[in-house]
């Protein structure tokens, strides 16, 4: 589920990231899109331009979608999820803190080493902070691809019954199969707009994709 790359920052970069504070309330973004939020890539904003937190990004050699610094406070978790686009982390700070992989019943300990990590976020997952300082982590978008499809059929997800539990049964249910799907090269030109996700998939998954879906969306 998480595995160390070859990318990684020196120790002059890294012992700067630790002296160079920035206040993050949950999440911060450093970058802006060029174009598409899940395809085209994303550009580093003016106000960190020429500052460490650039020599960061710029240390993970690809195509970069949304970067975001996040930060978990201690003693608390996220609710049980899986998301639909792959992440890179690099971990700014950390003690005692663990990313789960709730389907293996993996913990996965978090440590500041200067190297990136690759996450395939479409397994079940929750992030725990059990030290007593703030986690913080720069998480990086893996962009999706544009595929040619061979039978495609164009269809929206949308919310049918407003429960107080929809996003979470999005998460836990549809993400990790979108995510499967869009691996697999049958997804295409996926949007996300206003609560509805819209995207061009393979025919031969509809009925797959129907039978698994939560009372509380709808296909159309």
């Amino acid at each position: 589920m998480l595995n160390r790359t070859v990318y990684s920052v020196d120790d002059n970069l890294f012992e700067q990231l630790t002296y160079n504070k920035i206040t993050v309330d949950f999440k911060l973004a450093l970058n802006e899109p060029t174009g598409d939020f899940f395809y085209d890539p994303w550009v580093i904003k003016d106000e960190y331009k020429n500052t460490v937190w650039e020599q960061l990004y710029n240390s993970l050699p690809t195509n970069k979608g949304e970067a975001r610094l996040i930060k978990l406070e201690p003693g608390t978790s996220y609710l049980a999820h899986a998301d639909m686009d792959n992440r890179w982390h690099f971990n700014i700070q950390a003690k005692q803190s663990y990313l789960i992989d709730l389907k293996d019943g993996i913990m996965h300990n978090i440590k500041p080493d200067q190297y990136w990590y690759y996450m395939d976020a479409g397994k079940y997952h929750t992030a725990a902070n059990f030290g007593n300082i703030d986690r913080i982590q720069l998480v990086v978008r893996e962009l999706f691809k544009h595929r040619q499809l061979y039978n495609p059929v164009t269809l929206k997800i949308k919310l049918k019954e407003h429960t107080h539990d929809y996003r979470y049964e999005f998460d836990r249910v549809i993400s990790p199969w979108l995510n499967r799907a869009n691996k697999l090269g049958c997804i295409n030109n996926f949007k996300y707009i206003n609560e509805e996700v819209e995207f061009e998939l393979e025919n031969e998954l509809l009925k797959e994709l129907k039978d698994i879906l939560p009372k509380q969306f709808e296909i159309v």
